[in-house]
Parts: C-alpha cells; sequence; structure tokens
C-alpha cells in the first residue's frame, strides 16, 4: 500500500471517531462553558483508543515496522526461505577508518586480499567495536561474510571471522565538498 494512502486512512481512523464524538457532545451541550468534567474524558479516550486503532493499522500494514519484532536471525531465514539473501565473504589484509559524519555510523576502507578495497559504512558496525564496558575489538577482521539482501542490496548481518584488525589510521570524516564532488564511496562499493 503507498505509504500517502496508509497515512490518509491512518488519519481518518483517528479524526473520524473524534470528530463523530466532538460533534455528538456539541448536540448534548451547545455552550462549551456548560461541558461536565466527563466530556473530556469521553473525547480524550476516543483519541487515545483511535489513536491505538490507527498505530495497529499502521504497523499492519508496514512490512518493515511488522518484521520490528523479529530477530535478526528469524529476519534473515524468512528471507533466505524466499531465496531473497545472497551470502559474500571477505579477507582483508589491512583497515582504515574515516571518522564519521554526525551519526551515519562507522566507516572502513578494507584492503581486500586481491587487491581491491571495500568501502563498508553504517552503524550497524557499532556493536562490533570496542565501547565503554570494554568488549573488544571484533571488525575489522581478516575473515568476514556480509549477509545481503539480494533485491536491494541491504547488509543484514555481519559475522567476523579471522584476526582482528586494528585500523592503520583514523582519517577525518567526509566533509559537505566529498559529497557535492561525489568523491565518497557508496556503502559497499568495492573500489580498484
Amino acid at each position: 500500500m503507498p505509504t500517502f494512502l496508509r497515512w490518509f486512512i491512518a488519519n481518518l481512523i483517528v479524526l473520524a471517531p473524534l470528530f463523530l464524538v466532538a460533534d455528538r457532545v456539541y448536540t448534548w451541550y451547545p455552550n462549551d462553558k456548560d461541558w461536565p468534567w466527563w466530556t473530556a474524558v469521553l473525547l480524550i479516550g476516543t483519541l487515545v483508543g483511535a489513536g491505538y486503532g490507527a498505530l495497529r493499522f499502521w504497523f499492519a500494514t508496514d512490512p518493515d515496522l511488522r518484521d520490528a519484532g523479529k530477530s535478526t536471525e528469524e529476519f534473515i531465514a524468512e528471507l533466505e526461505a524466499k531465496n531473497l539473501v545472497r551470502r559474500e565473504v571477505y579477507h582483508s589484509r589491512r583497515a582504515f577508518q574515516v571518522e564519521e559524519t554526525e551519526d551515519e555510523g562507522s566507516n572502513y576502507f578494507l584492503e581486500l586480499a586481491d587487491g581491491r578495497v571495500l568501502f563498508i559504512s553504517g552503524q550497524m558496525l557499532y556493536e562490533y567495536e570496542p565501547d565503554e564496558s570494554g568488549s573488544p575489538r571484533r571488525f575489522p577482521c581478516t575473515e568476514f561474510e556480509l549477509v545481503l539482501k539480494s533485491d536491494t542490496g541491504d547488509m543484514l548481518d555481519l559475522h567476523c571471522r579471522g584476526q582482528t584488525l586494528e585500523p592503520e589510521v583514523l582519517a577525518p570524516a567526509f566533509t559537505i565538498e566529498d559529497f557535492k564532488s561525489g568523491w565518497t564511496p557508496e556503502n559497499l562499493e568495492i573500489l580498484g
């Protein structure tokens, strides 16, 4: 269902009952200064109930939100059953990190065993890096597998194998000029 249509229907689910209840209250009490206390409760209750109904409708019609409650493994298993997953294994020798721009996620250039360079970026990489709790770095590493959605190429998961590689360089973040000039690579782009 197109997003505009979903948005329109969700708004109808909220506004129609609210309008009907407000219309009925105005019919009973034409002067809003004479409203008893329970009319406010009735209107707020209608708004909350209709809002809940609209939210349920939105979740039911958006496949990305519907799948949000599933674990990564369950989601990937469902996609694999539909033949919508591909796996790529890479062997890397060195890693170079680029500081993140705002909250776009970590950025790495990985020199692969065949001499090409893979650019990988995203917030998903945070969970493989050292953090305040003292968890060790797991990525980049000498061997890793990317689990990708076949139709879009989106990264679904990352499996680290081999030895951890400490980035040799931490380069400054990409600048606005880098983005404008098209110098910045796309996520999972192989250079060279």
